[in-house]
């Protein structure tokens, strides 16, 4: 009997995998005439779509002194725009039943939404508001540079974390990945809008 389910359990999941596969598309690259690269994949498992902005600026991108900027500057992504200041951005992005993420890399940053197919208009309008015209609002960058200098004490305090520094400040002594995505306090500590709006432009 035990084998018999087995069998049963392997058939329907290859079943599935195979139906699966066969809805998902190989994609394609669009360029704009901006010069912007669309990635265009449909997977028609389910209703839903994806939203992904790939900015070719990270923590690399950072001069002396603005190590941390970048990731602040994710964290302030969604934190209201120009459009929809303070919470009313993400009240919109609540209202189409959406989720949003966001991180920093040495290279890029990556800011995506996740939702209905039928909202992918306002999802659309929604995200490009987000990361073209942040609000960078003062209350919003207080908050999130205290959260980042906590972030920053409990990573310092974390052995792996500081392992992985000390190893990324030996393998490259002059390069920015010696410095650790997340920044130092004393750069977030004197930080200012100003400073990170013109990081930002």
């Amino acid at each position: 009997m035990k084998a018999l389910l087995r069998l049963l359990l392997a058939f329907l999941l290859l079943t599935q995998c195979s139906s699966l596969s066969a809805q998902i598309e190989a994609g394609q690259i669009i360029t704009l005439e901006n010069g912007l690269n669309v990635f265009v994949r449909p997977m028609r498992a389910a209703p839903v779509v994806s939203i992904n902005f790939w900015v070719k600026v990270g923590s690399v991108n950072e001069e002396p002194g603005e190590e941390g900027y970048a990731h602040l500057l994710e964290r302030l992504i969604f934190r209201g725009s120009m459009r929809y200041p303070g919470a009313a951005l993400e009240n919109e992005i609540k209202m189409t039943g959406s989720r949003h993420s966001s991180f920093t890399a040495n290279d890029y940053t990556s800011i995506s939404m996740t939702g209905a197919s039928v909202y992918l208009e306002k999802m659309i309008e929604l995200l490009t508001d987000a990361v073209f015209n942040s609000a960078l609002e003062a209350g919003a960058l207080e908050t999130e540079t205290r959260s980042v200098i906590e972030e920053i004490n409990g990573s310092v305090k974390n052995p792996n974390n500081r392992v992985v520094q000390l190893l990324m400040e030996e393998a490259f002594k002059v390069h920015p990945y010696r410095h650790p995505i997340i920044g130092y306090q004393k750069n977030l500590e004197n930080i200012t809008r100003e400073k990170l709006a013109g990081f930002y432009k």
